[in-house]
């Protein structure tokens, strides 16, 4: 749990992670040097809860930065699984047990994330992301690494459980905006991404604008230009490569195409800028219409591989 200035809302946080009925649980807490009393919150907590411990990177830093810490030490660790929350947001008392019975369930999954549900700044629960978490019945369902990057954009693949083994073979070789959620993509082309609606995650909407997220995790303006060219170039080449882990078991003559439809998904999702102070165009409809698109073009080619693989092999009556 990283965490800066989150006195509001962390001693409630706190109290949903503690709560949980799996007992098994070390709670991880790096601040970031906070200055609103978060770190007397942590410390309280400490007092009478043995399984806490507290990290501080060496100086206040930006987010994306004081992320980059607490994963390079996470990694040293000999945990079995580890799932992320923010110091702001809620899971329910059952969450990590329900994820880690799908896990024994799924052995293969690299990934098992639960129901994101919106919760605003003043503790008002909205209901379920729309459109951001699948709309699948049943106990547990597995979704694929092609529909991970586009089903990410509201970060709650991130608070799932996470096998260490998989996080610690997890290179964070770029430092550009998102990384998490290229993480989670990364990730997810390790085995399975399993889905268990039962299991909730309530996630604080921040409200951030482009101009905030860039300046807040990043310390970045955007009028720099030049230094978002290059972040912008280090971030194509991490989805590229993303991309090509995830097309690496499809017949050659699909990959392109898939390839060409996470990138382009994943840019309009996450790169497309929104509306800040006037100066940049809004396109949600269009980024709405596109991923609409998209989704046909998607059924299309899923058809076309189920007919690929349902051909005979030449020469031979069975089939592939």
């Amino acid at each position: 749990m990283p965490i800066y200035n989150e006195a509001k809302h962390l001693a409630r946080t706190l109290e949903t992670v503690l709560a949980q009925t799996h007992q098994a649980v070390d709670l991880i807490i790096s601040d970031n040097h906070s200055t609103d009393g978060s770190g007397e919150i942590v410390a309280r907590f400490m007092a009478t809860h043995p399984n806490i411990q507290l990290w501080s990177p060496p100086e206040h830093c930006t987010a994306l930065d004081h992320a980059l810490f607490m994963w390079a030490k996470l990694k040293a660790l000999d945990h079995d699984f580890f799932i992320h929350i923010g110091g702001h947001d809620w899971i329910d008392p059952h969450y990590v047990e329900l994820l880690l019975r799908a896990k024994n369930v799924n052995p293969s999954a690299s990934l098992v994330c639960g129901k994101g549900v919106a919760l605003t700044k003043a503790d008002e629960v909205l209901g379920e992301y729309a459109g951001k978490t699948p709309q699948l019945v049943g106990q547990y369902k597995s979704f694929n690494p092609f529909s991970i990057i586009t089903l990410t954009s509201s970060n709650v693949a991130i608070h799932g459980l996470m096998p260490a083994s998989i996080v610690r073979s997890v290179d964070f070789r770029y430092k550009c905006p998102a990384l998490d959620v290229m993480f989670i993509a990364e990730v997810s082309t390790y085995g399975d991404v399993i889905y268990v609606p039962d299991a909730v995650f309530y996630q604080r909407i921040s409200g951030t604008s482009t101009a905030g997220y860039l300046d807040k995790h990043m310390g970045l303006s955007e009028t720099d230009s030049a230094a978002m060219v290059r972040i912008m170039n280090m971030q194509f080449q991490y989805v590229s490569e993303v991309a090509d882990l995830a097309c690496v078991n499809l017949p050659l003559q699909f990959r392109p195409a898939y390839k060409a439809a996470l990138m382009t998904a994943y840019f309009v999702k996450w790169c497309a800028p929104d509306y800040a102070n006037g100066t940049l165009p809004h396109i949600g409809g269009l980024v709405e219409k596109f991923l609409a698109d998209m989704a046909k073009t998607g059924q299309d080619m899923e058809q076309g591989l189920s007919h690929f693989f349902a051909q005979p092999i030449a020469g031979n009556t069975a089939t592939a």
